[in-house]
């Protein structure tokens, strides 16, 4: 088990704790030799996984192998998707036995990574592990690993810059000059940003960010924003959808207004999608835009959100589509995720995730290792 302190404390990065907390886990079992511990296994092409261990298990001719995704969120709500992903190695290595691990598992989450036969051991001392003979369980041990504590860095409004132009590009080896000029944020910035990224195991410096990790970064960040960041103005419309955001284009086009379309209204343009309520980051939201829209300020029944950004970052890789703009995909799934309207937020957010592994260039066959 590694102790609260020592994590908080140590340079490694969390494949590098990881590695040993499996190692002393696995070297306590009398009944098990380990062969061998490598991390970044080359198993998919073009991506890695975490760590892959061999083990001799009495009675059995063949070497074990046990195939470890580290995450550094284990979240329930994001867990599903980290359990979807892991489950793939199994059309290559169907004998592996595939784990998950992360500085804490709660319970929830333990049950969702169990649904599927996969095991987990995290940084409090929680595990389930069922290798032939061999099965360890133990639950109910706190979290020792307070992870948010390093998390406000990485989600202030400069910072948030930074990681759009990353996960924008993420195939690109980014340089930090380059970053903080496409940012627009100093040079420390982006070296401070770099260095969490890398500690907390999303990025390497020489070879980027690996596939998973961008996944795992994105969801990370989306657990951690809200689009009430923004200052939301609530308004009624008697309008449909599209009469309504072709009004917002044409009267900030004709203001000289900065604007883009954002949560159902840009995922529309990415997705087949059916809603009901507009959104749309404005940059000057005056006391007249209700008149020029011919909207009425609304409360909950408001169909049309209008957010002055709490940072121009959000532009940061519009585009226009039939005549609109809109913000990026990945913005569109933070505004999305951040929604929770009737849970259709979240199931559109999932939708726009084939957008952004496409553009990403994600989708990969399957590889083998020896």
């Amino acid at each position: 088990m590694i102790r609260k302190k020592q994590y908080e404390t140590t340079n490694d990065t969390i494949e590098e704790m990881a590695s040993r907390a499996i190692s002393e886990t696995l070297s306590k079992i009398p009944s098990l030799s380990v062969l061998s511990v490598e991390r970044n296994v080359q198993l998919l092409k073009h991506n890695e996984v975490d760590i892959v261990i061999s083990l001799a298990i009495p009675g059995e001719d063949k070497v074990k192998k046990i195939i470890v995704a580290v995450k550094n969120n284990c979240q329930p709500r994001l867990i599903r998707n980290t359990v979807n992903q892991v489950i793939r190695y199994r059309q290559t290595y169907p004998e592996a036995y595939i784990m998950i691990m992360a500085p804490y598992i709660s319970p929830e989450a333990a049950d969702i990574i169990l649904e599927d036969d996969v095991g987990y051991l995290d940084f409090s001392g929680n595990c389930y592990i069922s290798i032939g003979p061999v099965y360890i369980e133990k639950a109910g041990k706190p979290n020792i690993f307070k992870a948010k504590r390093e998390l406000p860095s990485l989600y202030t409004p400069k910072s948030m810059r930074i990681l759009r132009v990353l996960l924008s590009n993420p195939i690109k080896l980014w340089q930090v000059q380059e970053v903080a000029n496409e940012a627009d944020v100093s040079i420390g910035q982006a070296s401070n940003i770099f260095q969490l990224l890398t500690r907390m195991g999303y990025m390497n410096r020489l070879e980027g960010f690996p596939s998973a990790k961008r996944l795992d970064l994105l969801e990370e960040w989306s657990s951690m924003y809200s689009y009430r960041i923004n200052d939301v103005k609530g308004y009624k419309t008697s309008k449909n959808i599209q009469e309504t955001e072709e009004a917002i284009a044409s009267i900030c086009k004709e203001k000289n207004v900065d604007y883009a379309l954002t949560g159902f209204s840009s995922a529309s343009r990415f997705i087949t999608i059916t809603h009901n309520r507009s959104m749309a980051y404005v940059n000057t939201i005056g006391d007249d835009i209700g008149t020029l829209l011919n909207v009425e300020a609304a409360g909950s029944e408001a169909n049309l959100l209008l957010l002055k950004p709490y940072d121009e970052g959000v532009f940061y890789g519009t585009r226009t589509i039939d005549g609109v703009r809109v913000v990026s995909p990945v913005q569109t799934f933070l505004d999305l995720m951040g929604h929770g309207y009737r849970n259709m937020g979240e199931s559109a957010a999932e939708a726009m995730l084939s957008i952004i592994r496409a553009e990403w260039q994600e989708e990969k066959p399957l590889d083998t290792i020896d």
